[in-house]
């Protein structure tokens, strides 16, 4: 009986929480180039496991993903699950014609593969990344801003984030960020600091880092990695800025697909379309479950969201999707208020399992 006054009293709640700009579409989600030789088609079928694999790590947020064994054994039909493919031909700073190959995958195909090789799959909603970065170097100590869009770091690190599907920006070290944020914030890891700084940018999803050019030519490096109120702290050396930052992005995707990425499960696939049944763990009391359900009212995949059950420390609620379940999974994922948790065995009826984390 008090189950059904709950829920009942929950079901008349109609506040909405309003999304910010914490989280972008990351475009051409199954789609990549890569450089070939010439229009043979050897080298097209040879092209076609390397674009997948770019793919895969891209979706998953594995960038080891290829040491599976179903992966491998994947790699070696990935021509069957190529949409469509082109050529395209583009000069070269050098004046040199360079020759690629673009290649389009199709999503369901492909999420089926992770689905199969049970695989977490990260959709095309993920946290915009901003990146402060101090280089230390012979010329002095400078934080690479998005003015500076033609240095080598800037370049390396978008290119990077965008084989990984990760969506970042730069400070644009105007005066406001001058006045904000100095180079000892940064080397000294002064996260308050970098916190207010970064307001300015309406993100949830902030990397610290500094690098260092030892006296024998090595580099040296310190980050970290902030997202929703949690911080993940990395240290690597590397003979190269280049290396430095592969490193980084490599951790940042691993990282963050852990936090947003859903577990692929046959009981999501095979669940109605529009209708998924999720549990939320780490609810303690009438406001946390007040919260949960005003958050997922307030997405605009969601229709109608029930609770069906209230437990100790946990909620149990029907969902209906407005298009369907994966909508409905890249939303929670583009935002950090629910985390995504393994499955619980004593709960086969149950699609998708989260962990509340508050309203952050």
């Amino acid at each position: 009986m008090k189950n059904n006054k709950l829920i009942n009293w929950l079901a008349t709640i109609a506040l909405f929480w309003s999304l910010t700009a914490q989280a972008v579409v990351v475009p051409d989600l199954y789609q990549t180039q890569l450089p070939v030789s010439d229009l043979s088609t050897q080298t097209m079928q040879q092209t076609f496991p390397k674009a997948l694999l770019q793919i895969l790590i891209k979706v998953t947020g594995n960038t080891q993903i290829a040491t599976l064994p179903d992966i491998k054994q994947a790699l070696t039909t990935a021509g069957t699950v190529v949409d469509k493919y082109n050529y395209l031909e583009k000069t070269t700073p050098d004046g040199q014609k360079q020759l690629s190959l673009e290649v389009k995958f199709d999503p369901k195909s492909v999420q089926q593969l992770l689905t199969t090789t049970n695989q977490p799959i990260w959709g095309v909603n993920r946290p915009l990344i901003l990146i402060w970065l101090e280089v230390t170097d012979q010329n002095g100590d400078n934080i690479i801003s998005s003015s500076n869009n033609d240095g080598a770091v800037t370049k390396t690190l978008e290119q990077n984030a965008k084989q990984l599907g990760l969506p970042i920006i730069l400070p644009m070290m105007d005066l406001q960020d001058i006045n904000n944020v100095s180079t000892s914030d940064i080397t000294e890891s002064n996260l308050s600091a970098i916190k207010i700084a970064s307001d300015r940018y309406q993100v949830n999803t902030i990397v610290l880092g500094h690098i260092i050019q030892t006296p024998n030519q090595t580099w040296q490096s310190s980050w970290s990695l902030m997202v929703a109120g949690d911080v993940i702290n990395w240290n690597f050396n590397a003979n190269s800025v280049v290396e430095i930052l592969t490193t980084l992005t490599d951790n940042m995707a691993t990282a963050l697909a852990q936090r947003f990425a859903i577990q692929s499960n046959n009981s999501l696939s095979s669940a109605l379309t529009n209708k998924v049944t999720i549990l939320v763990a780490n609810v303690n009391g009438l406001n946390q479950y007040a919260d949960i359900l005003n958050y997922l009212q307030s997405l605009s995949a969601v229709s109608k969201a029930t609770v069906i059950n209230v437990g100790p420390g946990h909620v149990k609620l029907q969902i209906t999707c407005a298009d369907g379940a994966e909508k409905l999974v890249n939303a929670i994922g583009s935002e950090n208020r629910l985390s995504a948790t393994p499955p619980v065995s004593n709960e086969p009826n149950i699609n998708l399992f989260y962990r509340w984390n508050g309203n952050k």
